[in-house]
């Protein structure tokens, strides 16, 4: 046990997100993480492995440190190295950092604590489908190194049992902790967050898909905001990231192309996840692609839609109960208007729901928080 625990500082590095690229969804995340570890072990300073570190300390607080990839590290790895060995302990977190490619990077990142007499710890981690023998290989071996792992979602802790005999605790997604004042307004405003889908699957992080299946998709949501248009409803698209390589603005715009009814609102990307949390609160409810439109709108316990085109929107709605909301890719022309209209007549019903069905997600994660913070103090 360490000694003289309340004269320490204990420090520890959290990395595993897309941290600094300007992803809504991440920035919640680390805003949860720091959140939790604030009060379950509030003698520890966390640092965080970022794309932008000077973006990153404006919208958390949080000192961080360049993200490196393999190749730069042949230029600067003393320093860099140093950050882990100075590290008590490290958090590997959401969104997803398991996946089957990209393995020489989290080999570096995972073995480098190890080496240093750091504990890991993987806490409510995403990961995506392991197919390839190399993949299950170092996924095994990588999973093997942590002192201890829970995961956000079902499909993840299935994924994982397959290459681990280690335990694996089912928690929940540490974004459930972003804080947000209860809001009694709303309105007629139907919120839309798409998110950029691409064929190549690799670039854009999400399961793959086929041309049709991104036609098909795109088409759903197309002639549900016309159907709601109809109705008068308003509706407002909200891009959660717009970076080049994964541009929300894009798909917004192929989804117009589709419409019948373009007298929609199209917002700038919201500044922070509360700005965000502010527009769903005075919403009828959300139609949401980015898995973390439907994580905060769970917050603000507003009802929510989606499309199953990837595992992780499954998992989570399996979690809070919102399966029936969820609709296929392919299914019939008018699916999820029905589902809408579901939604719609039952809207109380469903918040009342997901009120308690995120309180239960939330006390695991915090329960799973207190037991990593009595390790990290028991030391390796």
């Amino acid at each position: 046990m360490r000694e003289n625990i309340g004269r320490i500082k204990l420090k520890g590095l959290v990395f595993g997100g897309w941290y600094g690229s300007g992803n809504l969804g991440d920035e919640a995340i680390l805003f949860g993480v720091n959140r939790i570890f604030k009060k379950v072990l509030p003698d520890c300073k966390l640092t965080v492995l970022s794309t932008d570190p000077e973006y990153t300390w404006r919208i958390s607080g949080l000192n961080s440190v360049k993200l490196r990839s393999p190749r730069e590290l042949l230029r600067i790895r003393k320093d860099y190295f140093e950050v882990f060995s100075d590290a008590d302990f490290v958090i590997i977190t959401g969104g997803t950092p398991i996946y089957d490619y990209d393995h020489l990077s989290r080999i570096i990142h995972w073995i480098t604590p190890v080496l240093g007499g750091s504990q890991i710890f993987l806490f409510g981690i995403g990961s995506k489908h392991i197919r390839s023998y190399k993949g299950k290989f170092i996924n095994g071996k990588m999973l093997s190194l942590s002192t201890r792992i829970s995961v956000r979602d079902g499909p993840t802790y299935s994924n994982l049992k397959k290459l681990t005999r280690k335990v694996i605790r089912l928690t929940g997604d540490s974004a459930l902790f972003y804080p947000h004042k209860a809001s009694v307004k709303s309105v007629d405003k139907i919120l839309v967050c798409p998110r950029y889908l691409n064929p190549n699957s690799r670039e854009s992080y999400h399961d793959h898909l086929s041309p049709d299946d991104i036609f098909t998709i795109r088409k759903k949501i197309a002639k549900t905001c016309d159907y709601l248009i109809e109705k008068e409803y308003s509706i407002t698209f909200i891009p959660f990231h717009t970076i080049p390589e994964d541009n929300d603005y894009y798909e917004i715009a192929k989804i117009l192309e589709i419409m019948k009814n373009k007298d929609v609102e199209i917002q700038k990307r919201p500044e922070s996840p509360r700005a965000f949390l502010r527009e769903a609160s005075n919403s009828k409810f959300v139609i949401g692609l980015r898995l973390h439109s439907l994580i905060l709108s769970s917050i603000a316990t507003v009802p929510y839609l989606s499309i199953n085109y990837d595992t992780k929107i499954d998992g989570f709605m399996s979690m809070t109960r919102m399966g029936d909301f969820l609709e296929p890719i392919f299914s019939e022309s008018y699916s999820l208007t029905r589902r809408v209209e579901y939604l719609i007549n039952n809207r109380d019903t469903l918040q009342m729901n997901l009120g308690y069905v995120i309180k239960c997600i939330k006390d695991r994660i915090f329960d799973e928080a207190k037991i990593v913070a009595n390790l990290i103090r028991l030391g390796p």
